[in-house]
């Protein structure tokens, strides 16, 4: 079964941001080992999912996981998910440029905690727990 529910809940406006988006999530739901809860959407892109009237400006589509496993299968294997994507990588963090849209991808290693919620059947980092430098 494919996963839809960022074409389903319209998370963004622009429909082939979800399209690639639930690409994603279903090539990752594929690998039994992972729980999807273990990756969420972060920084302004979270916000507005759990807060509508909350309009904020969405410069990059961030994502977090604190599953190492999770962010080394996103780093290897991207390319085959979203074919003529981009990527730099750093220890804890893929910027990643496709289809003319910013994307990021966070291992969280800090100490302080942040949660993964689900919302409205979107999993999205807990508001309170997104960090500046992710929004």
């Amino acid at each position: 079964m494919s996963y839809t529910v960022y074409t389903q809940q319209k998370v963004f406006n622009d429909n082939t941001i979800n399209v690639a988006i639930n690409a994603l999530y279903d090539f990752i739901d594929k690998r039994d080992q992972f729980d999807l809860n273990d990756f969420g959407l972060s920084g302004n892109p979270a916000i507005m999912v759990q807060d509508e009237k909350n309009i904020l400006p969405v410069r990059v589509i961030p994502f977090i996981t604190a599953n190492l496993e999770i962010f080394t299968l996103i780093r290897v294997d991207l390319k085959t998910i979203w074919p003529g994507s981009q990527m730099v990588a750093f220890e804890d963090c893929l910027q990643v440029v496709y289809n003319q849209r910013f994307y990021e991808f966070w291992l969280h290693i800090a100490d302080e905690d942040f949660s993964i919620i689900n919302f409205n059947g979107v999993s999205v980092q807990l508001a309170s727990t997104i960090s500046d430098n992710l929004k």
